[in-house]
């Protein structure tokens, strides 16, 4: 795979009942809102929903020309690209969405 998924984020309404759903459906390790990625896996955060912000999901694919991606992901979709890139202090990201209005993110170390 081209550009890999490296981090997701599920956010919910009630924080606390999301992270008690995988730990138990799948035996997720969630610290806080962390979830360290073991053998096979990726990282993620499993959350809560400010009020102003609807439940989602969002994957993260790795990319090492976040211009390039996201003018490329901007041509499939109606709507523009949030281009805000944050330092998370390990890399940088950008939300975008999909053709169906999914919600993406990009990633960059």
């Amino acid at each position: 795979m081209a550009h890999p998924v490296v981090h997701f984020e599920i956010a919910g309404v009630d924080g606390e009942r999301s992270v008690a759903f995988y730990r138990d459906a799948f035996g997720w390790e969630i610290q806080g809102a962390a979830c360290n990625a073991e053998e096979g896996g990726i990282s993620g955060g499993v959350m809560q929903t400010r009020d102003d912000i609807p439940c989602y999901v969002v994957t993260y694919p790795s990319t090492d020309d976040r211009e390039g991606s996201l003018r490329r992901a901007g041509s499939w979709v109606a709507r523009p690209s949030c281009c805000l890139w944050r330092s998370l202090g390990f890399g940088f990201f950008s939300i975008s969405r999909d053709p169906s209005g999914n919600i993406i993110g990009l990633w960059r170390e």
